[in-house]
């Protein structure tokens, strides 16, 4: 009880003096300079910033990398190069036949869109061979100008599909005529 009256007696002196003599209550006064110089406090200032960033963009490096790797299946730093899928064969919807080679063996998988199934593992040195040549050829001839044309026809397909989505001509019809209208 007394700590309770205490703390409003202390309160009311407080907005009295606040008040001042000339009844306006907390008016604005101008900030009085310190001893130190604008320009020092700016350049602190700015290099704060720029260590800011770079820890933000170090940040961002890092868990990029520890993520990529974690999502690529490298086991986190360790990263493994020589596992690629040889050939895919589709066998219907959501569902295939993949030869990998991984951490030095090759691998039949069948895999759906739910599962990946070891089929076999292809052991013979011979066929090894055979189908990591077969895939290396397939890498290199694979040309820039291919991926690029099939990339186009693939728009141009997705263009025939949803002709208003993409028609500018009818885009700008409709605009014309909306303004028009009203």
């Amino acid at each position: 009880m007394c700590a309770a009256f205490c703390i409003m007696l202390v309160m009311l002196n407080g907005s009295l003096e606040a008040a001042g003599s000339g009844g306006e209550y907390l008016q604005y006064q101008e900030p009085k300079p310190t001893g130190m110089s604008s320009w020092f406090s700016t350049l602190t200032y700015v290099i704060s910033l720029i260590l800011t960033f770079a820890a933000v963009l170090a940040m961002a490096y890092f868990a990029s990398r520890f993520l990529g790797a974690r999502m690529a299946g490298g086991g986190g730093w360790l990263k493994i190069t020589n596992n690629r899928v040889l050939q895919t064969i589709p066998l219907g919807q959501n569902k295939a036949v993949s030869i990998v080679d991984a951490a030095g063996k090759v691998l039949v998988l069948g895999v759906t869109e739910t599962s990946i199934v070891l089929l076999t593992e292809i052991v013979e040195a011979a066929e090894v061979e055979k189908l990591k040549n077969e895939a290396q050829q397939q890498v290199e001839n694979i040309e820039f100008d291919d991926v690029l044309q099939r990339q186009l026809q693939s728009l141009q397909q997705m263009t025939n599909r949803f002709p208003k989505v993409f028609s500018r001509q009818q885009r700008g019809q409709q605009e014309h005529e909306n303004k028009n209208g009203e």
